[in-house]
């Protein structure tokens, strides 16, 4: 099947179209105060611990098989890809475009993680009952996308990036005790041309005093000299110089008061009392909420100094990550996954033996996946909804000078130089047989999650950190501007991006 170019831009336009008018439901319920910062957070909690795992749970035993394996491999592999070129695209910007001081954490979380969640699965979704892929391409298709969505919160969390963002607020409290709080938003280019100038400017202060003091040490030295001479002729010529008695006393009133005078500023330069540490109150802050008593097993990481150990592990047991491990692990295991799961063609997969159906000729623990699929199908579209509303709620107070560049940049690496990348290697993996040219939905995917924005989890973590510190504004008008300009775009370079693949990556 051949499509033309102006059938694979309406294609490309009518998932955006469905996908924006659901967020410009919740960008006007989030303006109108309707949906609030707490009723935001609520339903966040009700989409990541209960329909996201469901729809993680359904659409991996129903749509991911053994065979996939090499499949799944390729997704994780280019998933930390993206997360890679993030960080570099990052570090670019912040030595060539102005960035504020305290925003380096933000500005690293913002390049290495995309939307891996709501949007690639919304616009698999919107091809189901189309004729670009069939149900069962479209189902494997959201399966792939879980395997983004669950690297993205494995490197979030499991591997403690999450501490990136906090890392902003520590250090500009930490500056602002010490006393060398800098408000300067610049290059790290800008930055390193002043440090550089500055050190040229110490370095000729320096040879200047030393210059100072060479001159000073000479000329104590030929004054010395001078002394010596005058000395060895008055005693040569035994000159004796009277010095009248008035004279004398006025002299010695004078050494008397010249010394008290320094003696009373010995006393007063020694009475002033040393300086000790400045004292701060932010380890003091009460704990209104008394945290529970660990657990015994936590207690041994603690006390053995091995909480990253205790974080990395106990993430596992998430509602998402723990989803995700117990689906793939019965995917791998044909029998048990026959229990939730047969195939439509009624080909059995390999090793799973003779498992009893149920009376209406489904699987004995159907009943789960159809529960599964009911709610899990309820995640996208509250998904977009909560990112239309944090979109709507996005205010900006103040622009940091020159930022603009620094968001513009952000926006050309992240939706136009990656999915670049993306194109290039996908058709590589597909070159080298990794993955199958027949695997048409798997190819799509790599592309499509490699052409969305910063995801809206890092204005929450914001914000949590923002209000926890007392801080600025700062950190949070940088994200504000960052997804404000991403989404905007995305329009343009997201139609751009599916027509391309359509036509002349995938053949369609």
């Amino acid at each position: 099947m051949t499509i033309s170019v102006g059938s694979a831009i309406y294609i490309g336009v009518k998932p955006l179209t469905k996908n924006f008018l659901n967020s410009a439901i919740g960008f006007y319920m989030g303006r109108k105060g309707h949906l609030t910062p707490e009723t935001s957070q609520n339903i966040s909690i009700l989409v990541v611990n209960f329909l996201a795992p469901c729809l993680i749970f359904n659409k991996i035993l129903s749509s991911i098989d053994t065979k996939d394996i090499v499949a799944i491999a390729v997704m994780l592999m280019t998933s930390f890809m993206y997360i890679a070129a993030g960080i570099v695209f990052a570090l670019v910007v912040k030595f060539l475009t102005p960035n504020p001081k305290y925003w380096l954490g933000g500005l690293l979380t913002a390049g290495m993680f995309t939307n891996s969640g709501d949007m690639p699965i919304a616009y698999i979704t919107s091809f189901v009952g189309g004729s670009t892929f069939s149900a069962e391409e479209t189902g494997k298709g959201i399966a792939y996308c879980t395997i983004f969505l669950s690297n993205l919160s494995f490197c979030l969390y499991n591997l403690g990036c999450y501490g990136l963002i906090s890392r902003d607020f520590k250090k500009e409290q930490q500056d602002k005790e010490n006393g060398v709080y800098e408000n300067v938003c610049e290059s790290g280019l800008s930055q390193l041309l002043r440090k550089r100038k500055k050190n040229l400017q110490h370095s000729s202060n320096d040879i200047e005093t030393q210059q100072n003091t060479s001159r000073t040490a000479s000329t104590d030295a030929s004054s010395s000299s001078v002394s010596s001479a005058i000395s060895r002729s008055s005693k040569t010529f035994e000159r004796v110089v009277t010095i009248p008695d008035g004279i004398a006393d006025e002299t010695h009133k004078s050494r008397n008061s010249t010394g008290s005078s320094r003696s009373i500023h010995t006393v007063h330069t020694n009475n002033i009392p040393e300086l000790g540490p400045i004292m701060t109150t932010t380890s003091e802050v009460p704990q209104f909420i008394e945290p529970p008593k660990p657990s015994k097993l936590k207690k041994f990481f603690l006390d053995h100094h091995m909480s990253y150990v205790w974080e990395f592990l106990v993430n596992f047991t998430r509602p998402p990550s723990f989803s995700l491990l117990l689906s793939l692990l019965f995917t791998f295991i044909p029998p048990i996954r026959r229990l939730f799961y047969i195939q439509p063609d009624g080909i059995q997969s390999l090793g799973a033996g003779n498992i009893p159906v149920a009376p209406d000729g489904g699987p004995i623990l159907g009943f789960i996946m159809d529960f599964t699929k009911f709610a899990g199908d309820a995640q996208v579209p509250l998904g977009l909804i909560l990112l239309g509303g944090t979109v709507g709620r996005l205010e900006v107070k103040s622009i940091p000078k020159g930022f603009w560049k620094s968001a513009l940049l952000m926006c050309l690496f992240k939706l136009v130089v990656l999915p670049i990348i993306s194109v290039v290697w996908t058709n590589g993996m597909t070159s080298v047989g990794l993955i199958k040219p027949s695997n048409k939905i798997a190819q799509f995917v790599m592309i499509l999650n490699s052409g969305v924005p910063t995801p809206t989890m890092t204005v929450y973590l914001t914000a949590i950190y923002s209000s926890a510190s007392g801080g600025s504004s700062l950190q949070m008008d940088c994200v504000a501007i960052y997804l404000i300009m991403q989404y905007n775009l995305l329009v343009i370079t997201m139609t751009i991006l599916i027509t391309y693949s359509i036509t002349s990556v995938i053949h369609l």
